[in-house]
């Protein structure tokens, strides 16, 4: 950004006024008797439009040529691309006609984005509309969501590996459609409040800075909730195993590591919510013990695989798809901690944005 200083000067007994630059007077084709706007923005600072208002443009529509897709996945990605940044009509054309497949993979991406349908079909086109009101969906509501669903997530699985329960597992991985349909909703969000300071301001942005920090904050809870997927997986392959043997040693202190997770896990964001910095320091600081744990569990995997191998006679053979399991469950949770952590530094850069009891503000 160019910055120019101007100076303040007076005229009359209360009026107050600051020449405009001649470059951009000209750019924007200004003359005497136009008016202006001014906005006010939550930082306080004056944005200085041309003109009562921009004019009002009809809606943009889309049109996706079908026919010149042949990559698998294109078209889903095309979708969801032209959704995330904020376009409200797609049209998928094609002279040759939509084949099945590419129907169907329209129909399926439809299904993971949240307000958008068809609306209209033949044999060679397709019409997406999207029907949400994107200030009826504050950013943090749909974080908050977002937490819910993962966390239950991550508690079903936590249940279905101590309990075998297989439909439990099963169930975790219906529920991640729905963490996809929502962060694909906040990222479409964050960007609009990019684009439009007025509508971020209805979706619970205070400062532009914020939406760097929210999307990392929901990235990483969409991440968590792929990381839970990955664990009802193999919960699910350990169940379907039947395996002679179990464990118990490594099993106990596995389920430990998940309670300590999940605590991480609630602290963590309700921090983040609460801009709360002692959570926030409580949640970084038990992070570095849910590593020591996933460091010594990694090697007792190992070792015990290593001493069944060498002494067979001692102990029954080692199934190595049930260690293989176990160590990615144990490494997963350790990455889910790792998401967490990072977190908790958001949460502290935000509260330090603003003087407090702990930190304050004084000129140099």
């Amino acid at each position: 950004m160019e910055l120019e200083v101007r100076k303040v000067q007076q005229v009359g007994y209360s009026t107050l006024v600051v020449s405009l630059p001649r470059e951009w007077v000209k750019e924007v084709g200004l003359k005497q008797g136009d008016v202006v706007s001014l906005i006010r923005d939550a930082d306080g600072s004056l944005r200085l439009l041309p003109g009562v208002s921009k004019e009002t443009k009809s809606p943009l529509k889309v049109v996706v040529e079908a026919d010149k897709i042949a990559d698998e996945g294109l078209l889903t990605r095309l979708i969801t691309g032209m959704y995330i940044i904020g376009h409200d009509t797609i049209q998928i054309v094609s002279r040759k006609g939509l084949s099945k497949f590419q129907l169907d993979e329209i129909r399926k991406t439809v299904q993971r984005l949240t307000g958008i349908s068809i609306v209209e079909q033949t044999l060679t086109y397709t019409i997406l509309q999207n029907f949400v009101d994107p200030t009826k969906f504050p950013v943090n509501g749909l974080l908050r969501r977002l937490y819910i669903i993962t966390s239950s997530m991550l508690d079903a699985t936590n249940r279905s590996l101590k309990e075998k329960r297989k439909d439990l597992a099963n169930e975790v991985l219906h529920m991640e459609n729905e963490v996809d349909r929502i962060y694909w909703m906040v990222v479409r969000q964050l960007l609009l409040a990019i684009r439009d300071r007025t509508i971020g301001k209805k979706l619970g942005i205070d400062h532009p800075l914020h939406i760097i920090g929210s999307r990392t904050v929901a990235k990483f809870l969409e991440e968590i909730g792929d990381c839970v997927e990955e664990i009802a997986i193999e919960t699910i392959r350990m169940i379907e195993g039947d395996y002679n043997q179990y464990d118990e040693d490594i099993l106990g202190a596995m389920y430990g590591l998940f309670d300590l997770v999940e605590e991480i896990y609630s602290k963590a964001v309700k921090s983040f919510f609460q801009l709360d910095l002692k959570l926030a320091n409580e949640a970084a600081q038990k992070v570095d013990q849910v590593s020591l744990v996933v460091n010594n569990l990694t090697e007792k995997i190992f070792t015990t695989i290593r001493y069944c191998s060498e002494e067979p006679s001692e102990c029954a053979t080692p199934n190595l798809n049930y260690y293989l399991s176990l160590r990615t469950i144990i490494w997963t949770l350790g990455q889910i901690a790792d998401y967490c952590s990072t977190i908790c530094e958001i949460t502290i850069n935000r509260y330090l944005e603003e003087p407090s009891d702990i930190c304050k503000f004084e000129h140099a």
